[in-house]
């Protein structure tokens, strides 16, 4: 069991071993470019993801800002 914060080390010692990892789907994708991994979707137990977004308690928020909160909700009911 190893921790790192790494994904490239992670791929890279999941790929060269015969350790496991989780990755996201984006770090993934990248990886699957770059090694020959493969993956699994785990099912049960069910996982969580979090998104965060920070913003300044010291301004405003922007139109910007608005719409990027709106895509960050819409891309989570997809999730």
């Amino acid at each position: 069991m190893f921790e790192a914060d790494s994904i490239s080390l992670q791929t890279h010692l999941v790929s060269e071993s015969r350790m496991y990892t989780m990755l996201g789907p984006q770090a993934l994708k990248k990886a699957s470019q770059y090694t020959s991994i493969q993956a699994a979707k785990i099912i049960n137990p069910a996982l969580k993801r979090y998104i965060s977004l920070s913003i300044s308690k010291h301004g405003y928020l922007t139109p910007a800002c608005k719409a990027v909160m709106e895509e960050i909700r819409n891309l989570a009911d997809l999730l």
